[in-house]
């Protein structure tokens, strides 16, 4: 986790991006720098927001800087920490390689006319909600399957 003080910031545009961020508590501020929305609103940053994801699955630079509007908590993960998170998990990283691939796909092909560009908050079309129907059969039913077994754990536990 990275603990922030209000006004601390995250990142900075042209900066290396090391990891994505889940916000578990807090606030904060994105601003746009480089690229086409340069100068653009500033937007906030809330409670639940996944961001930066693009650093999992490419060599991404920030276009924008993010700072802490209030004390917060992130989780930060890192390309590396994710692969050895899925290490002797060979079926579900599978499952995460192929996700990459495509959201790598969607990256690289976020651009107008066909899209906006995409930024350190978002990239077009690379919601996991646009992103798993495109997974192969196989991907779907072994997330189902997971996302079964999950719902019977929590079932049997709110019996007892």
């Amino acid at each position: 986790f990275l603990p922030l003080a209000s006004g601390d910031s995250v990142f900075f545009p042209h900066s290396k991006a090391t990891a994505a961020y889940i916000v578990s508590k807090g606030s904060l501020k994105y601003q746009q720098t480089v690229g086409a929305a340069q100068g653009g609103s500033i937007l906030a940053v809330d409670e639940g927001c996944f961001f930066c994801e693009a650093s999992l699955w490419s060599a991404w630079k920030h276009l924008g800087e993010l700072w802490a509007t209030s004390s917060c908590e992130l989780l930060a993960i890192s390309q590396s920490g994710l692969e050895q998170s899925l290490r002797g998990l060979r079926f579900i990283r599978n499952v995460f390689a192929e996700y990459g691939r495509v959201f790598y796909t969607r990256l690289i092909s976020a651009t107008p006319p066909y899209a906006d560009w995409p930024n350190d908050l978002e990239v077009p079309f690379a919601t996991p909600d646009m992103i798993l129907p495109s997974l192969s059969a196989n991907c779907r039913k072994l997330i189902a399957a997971g996302a079964i077994m999950r719902l019977k754990k929590s079932t049997v536990h709110s019996m007892l």
